[in-house]
């Protein structure tokens, strides 16, 4: 197995297959995580965003007999005067049989410059399960949101079936 990876990536913010980058601005990424034993991961990572903010995050990732936790704390500083955005994620995953994995994730993030104070809280519950010899894993979740403050919720279901060749 590795003890670590480094890895750097720059990214147009024009969204996923798009060549065309209209205004110019890019975000750079670094990031560096080790695996100090086999069943854990620790990472870090920062990235600018054409000068004008800075981005940050540490992340946690163990993986120990069917369980799986993950937790990430993010946080954005602007090259101004504006409030840090922040947020993180926790994630419990537990296999109950060797093909049926259930799954719980929270999340909160915060952009205290946005009017109203923009806030969001996710509650995440779902299943994977996995067939044919772990090539095609169903995925079904149901995402409890809310929005802003006070707060508009809303939920859904997400489902989706993936299939490795």
């Amino acid at each position: 197995g590795s003890y670590g990876a480094v890895s750097l990536g720059i990214f147009n913010g024009e969204g996923q297959n798009r060549i065309v980058n209209v205004d110019s601005s890019s975000l750079v990424v670094g990031r560096v995580a080790v695996r100090p034993t086999g069943f854990l991961t620790l990472g870090t990572n920062v990235g600018t965003y054409s000068g004008d903010s800075t981005r940050y995050g540490v992340d946690a990732a163990v993986e120990y007999r069917g369980v799986t936790a993950r937790g990430e704390f993010i946080w954005q500083s602007r090259h101004s005067t504006a409030p840090v955005d922040k947020g993180w994620y926790g994630l419990v995953a537990y296999k109950v049989l060797p093909w049926v994995q259930l799954v719980g994730r929270q999340e909160l993030f915060e952009r205290p410059a946005i009017a109203g104070k923009a806030r969001t809280v996710a509650t995440t519950g779902g299943v994977n399960v996995w067939f044919a010899g772990e090539r095609v894993r169903l995925l079904a979740n149901y995402v409890s949101r809310k929005i802003g403050t006070p707060g508009v919720r809303s939920g859904t279901l997400v489902a989706q079936l993936q299939v490795r060749f």
